[in-house]
C-alpha cells in the first residue's frame, strides 16, 4: 500500500471540511482516528452549519460532534477578517470556480493560517491547487490509511474503512481506489456506492 499524504503528527494544524466529519463519524471511530493523526481536528463555524442543518434532518453526526468537542479533539474556528477575503472569493462568481459554504471556509482558514486542509471534493481540491498552491490539501482516505490509523485501529480499521465507504460514500481519489481495494477485498468494495464496479476492475488489473 503506498505512503499517506497526511501530514505526520506535530506539524500544521489541519482543518476538516463538512464531509470529513461525516465519514468520520461513519467509520464508528472518529476519536481514536483524529488521535492518531492530528491529536486535534479543526473546523470551522460554516461546517458545523451544515452538520447542524443535517441534524434537523434527522442526521445525527452532530451528536457525535458534540462528544468530540466535549474531549477536547474537535475544535471549532470562525473566518476572522484576514480569512474573509479569501472566502467571499471562493462563494461568489461563476458556478464553476466557486465553492459550497464549508468546502470555500475550510480552505479560506487553511489559505490564511497556513493550515491543512481536509477535504474530499474534486472540485474543491483542484479549486485550491489552482488558486493557493502552497496549501497542503489531503482527505479523508489519506487520513484513515495513514500507518499511525492502521495500528491504533489494529483488527478494527478495514471495518472503519468499509463503514465510512458504504454509510457516508466516502470520496476516494483515483489515485488511492487501488489501496482501498487491496484493503477490503472485493465483496467488501463492491458494497461501498463510491467505488464503482468499473474503479474495483481497474484496481485489479
Amino acid at each position: 500500500m503506498s505512503s499517506s499524504s497526511f501530514p505526520d503528527l506535530g506539524g500544521s494544524d489541519v482543518v476538516a471540511d463538512t464531509s470529513v466529519l461525516i465519514n468520520l463519524d461513519a467509520s464508528g471511530h472518529a476519536g481514536a482516528i483524529i488521535q492518531a493523526t492530528s491529536g486535534v481536528l479543526l473546523t470551522t463555524k460554516n461546517a458545523i452549519e451544515e452538520l447542524l442543518e443535517g441534524e434537523r434532518r434527522g442526521y445525527s453526526t452532530a451528536t457525535e460532534l458534540r462528544t468530540l468537542q466535549s474531549e477536547g479533539l474537535v475544535k471549532v474556528v470562525e473566518l476572522g477578517d484576514a480569512e474573509e477575503e479569501i472566502y467571499r472569493s471562493l462563494i461568489e462568481g461563476p458556478a464553476a470556480r466557486t465553492l459550497g459554504d464549508g468546502e470555500a471556509a475550510t480552505i479560506a482558514y487553511a489559505v490564511r493560517n497556513e493550515a491543512v486542509a481536509l477535504i474530499d471534493e474534486k472540485k474543491a481540491k483542484r479549486i485550491c491547487s489552482e488558486r493557493f498552491n502552497g496549501t497542503h490539501v489531503t482527505t479523508t482516505t489519506d487520513m484513515m490509511l495513514h500507518p499511525n490509523v492502521v495500528q491504533a485501529l489494529g483488527p478494527s480499521h478495514v471495518e472503519a474503512v468499509h463503514a465510512a465507504l458504504k454509510y457516508a460514500r466516502m470520496h476516494v481519489p483515483s489515485e488511492r481506489v487501488g489501496d482501498v481495494v487491496q484493503l477490503l477485498g472485493n465483496d467488501r468494495s463492491t458494497e461501498c456506492p463510491s467505488l464503482p464496479p468499473s474503479s474495483i476492475a481497474k484496481a485489479n488489473l
